[in-house]
């Protein structure tokens, strides 16, 4: 007589049950799978790939010219740029992002006027909180300069 009630009858588990059954050969890996012990996955086994290796954003390249624009700039304002406070360092940079952009299309145009050069280097740098107001000439006089000197120096290598 069989035994009756939840436990089944023992089946010898050979690879032929197995492909005719397919309750058995999921019976017959179950305690292997138990006997071994669980693999935690590791932490780079937990995150995503990408999250895995950050890659940096790319940034289309600057142009050159507007480069030695923004250097020329930012000359000898280092001290001063990093004390500011944080807000006013934020709208200063952005002012002479544009400026530079500014002066780098008159650069490129057929002629580069010396007032409007010293003009908005002067309005850039009056955003310097407490600015003394010699400093603040001094300083967009010789950025005025060496700006019609990058001028002077594209126009006779353009004329080549």
């Amino acid at each position: 007589m069989p035994p009756i009630g939840p436990k089944s009858p023992e089946v010898p588990r050979t690879p032929e049950n197995q492909q005719e059954n397919p309750e058995l050969a999921a019976s017959a890996e179950a305690p292997e799978r138990a006997a071994e012990p669980e693999k935690q996955p590791t932490v780079a086994e937990r995150q995503p790939a990408a999250a895995a290796a950050p890659t940096a954003p790319v940034r289309p390249q600057k142009d050159p010219e507007l480069m030695r624009v923004e250097r020329t700039l930012e000359d000898g304002l280092g001290d001063i740029y990093v004390s500011m406070p944080k807000a006013a360092r934020q709208r200063f940079k952005q002012k002479g992002e544009a400026v530079a952009v500014t002066l780098r299309n008159m650069i490129a145009g057929a002629k580069v006027s010396a007032k409007k050069v010293l003009a908005l280097i002067r309005e850039w740098l009056k955003m310097i909180p407490g600015v003394n107001r010699y400093f603040l000439e001094q300083e967009a006089k010789i950025k005025t300069d060496r700006i019609l000197e990058l001028a002077a120096k594209r126009k006779d290598g353009a004329g080549q």
